[in-house]
C-alpha cells in the first residue's frame, strides 16, 4: 500500500463569465513528491495552482470538482477558513520575488510576519526563526539581510527570501509557479537544489508549474501535460521522457534544444496558435496543430486513460502512431 496523499484535486472545472478555462484535472501528491505542471501559457497551469491556494481571480470560479488538503475538502472554504491554511498548511512562490515582497518592510518583518500569522509567537522569537530560515536557504551575512529591504538584494537573494517565507511554517504542500524564470542559470541551479534538498529535509510536497522542460527533467517524480485547459497526459517523469504518448507532449519534447544540434538547423517548433478560449475547437482541442488529426479527433473528445494498465495516462485517440 503506497503512501496516503495529502493534496488531492478531483475531476476540477474552473470557469470565467461561464466559459470552462479548465476542466476534469485530476492529480494527488504525497508527502516528498514533486509534480510537474507543464504546458503552454494560457493552458490553464496558473490558475489550477491558484484554485489549490484559494486565490482564484475574482472572475473566475470552481464551477465543479473538490480539492483535498490530506481528508479535508477546502474548495468550499471561506475566506477567513482558507487564511488560516494559506502559508500555514499550503504556500506559494510567485514568478516575480520583486513584486510580491513589501519594498517598505525588511526582510527579516517579512518572514517574521508569515510565522506570526500562523503561531502564537512573540517577535523576538519570530526574528530568531526568520535569522533561522535565512540560514536554511543560504543566504550569505543573514543577520545584515534581515535589517535590509528587498531592493537591496538581487533577484536570487529575493527568490530565496520567498522561498524562505513560504517554508517557515513547514507547510504540507508548496506551489512553485516558475520559481527561475527571471533568474540567470546559475542562480537557477541553486534555486532548484534549495527546493529539492528542502523537501528531502521537512517533507513538503511541491506541485511545480513550468515551461522547461530541463526543470522537468532535473526536479520531477510525476509531471501532468496541460494544453488548452485539459490534462492530455500524466505519468511518471522517466516514463514521460522515455515514451511520451500524446502528440503534443512529443511535440514539446522534440523542440527542446540540445548541445550539439548543428547551429544551422531550424528548431522544432508546433505550428499553429493556442486556440482562443471563447472558440474551443469541437473533439480534441489539440486537433488543429496535431499531424495525426482525423475526423475521430475533430468530433470524439478523448478521455484520458492508462497505458497498458500503468500509473501513465493519456488523452488521444491515436498515441500509439507515430509522427512522420
Amino acid at each position: 500500500m503506497g503512501a496516503p496523499l495529502i493534496f488531492e484535486v478531483k475531476d476540477l472545472a474552473i470557469a470565467i463569465d461561464e466559459i470552462d478555462i479548465v476542466s476534469n484535472v485530476s492529480f494527488g501528491l504525497k508527502s516528498r513528491e514533486t509534480m510537474a505542471l507543464v504546458g503552454e501559457s494560457g493552458c490553464g497551469k496558473s490558475l489550477t495552482a491558484l484554485a489549490g491556494i484559494g486565490l482564484l481571480p475574482e472572475v473566475a470560479q470552481i464551477k465543479k470538482g473538490s480539492i483535498y488538503l490530506q481528508d479535508r475538502e477546502i474548495s468550499n472554504l471561506s475566506e477567513k477558513q482558507m487564511r488560516s491554511i494559506r502559508g500555514n498548511d499550503i504556500s506559494m512562490i510567485f514568478q516575480e520575488p520583486s513584486s510580491t515582497l513589501d519594498p517598505l518592510m525588511t526582510i527579516g518583518k517579512q518572514i517574521a510576519e508569515a510565522v506570526r500569522a500562523h503561531h502564537d509567537i512573540a517577535q523576538q522569537d519570530a526574528m530568531r526563526e526568520s535569522l533561522r530560515m535565512l540560514n536554511m536557504v543560504g543566504i550569505p551575512e543573514p543577520e545584515t539581510r534581515l535589517k535590509q529591504y528587498p531592493f537591496e538584494l538581487s533577484g536570487g537573494m529575493c527568490q530565496r527570501i520567498m522561498i524562505a517565507i513560504a517554508l517557515i511554517c513547514e507547510p504540507m504542500l508548496l506551489i512553485a509557479d516558475e520559481p527561475t524564470t527571471a533568474l540567470d542559470v546559475t542562480i537557477q541551479a541553486q534555486t532548484l537544489d534549495l527546493m529539492r534538498s528542502l523537501k528531502e529535509e521537512t517533507g513538503t510536497a511541491i506541485l511545480l508549474i513550468t515551461h522547461d522542460m530541463g526543470v522537468v527533467a532535473d526536479m520531477a517524480d510525476r509531471v501532468m501535460v496541460m494544453y488548452a485547459g485539459n490534462v492530455v497526459e500524466q505519468g511518471d517523469v522517466f516514463e514521460i521522457f522515455k515514451q511520451p504518448h500524446h502528440p503534443y507532449t512529443r511535440l514539446l519534447l522534440s523542440s527542446i534544444p540540445h548541445i550539439g544540434k548543428n547551429r544551422k538547423e531550424k528548431l522544432n517548433v508546433i505550428k499553429g496558435m493556442v486556440p482562443d478560449i471563447h472558440n474551443w475547437p469541437t473533439g480534441c482541442r489539440f486537433h488543429p496543430r496535431c499531424p495525426l488529426a482525423d475526423e475521430t479527433c475533430r468530433t470524439k473528445t478523448p478521455e484520458l486513460q492508462s497505458i497498458e494498465n500503468m500509473d501513465h495516462f493519456v488523452a488521444c485517440w491515436h498515441h500509439t502512431l507515430e509522427i512522420k
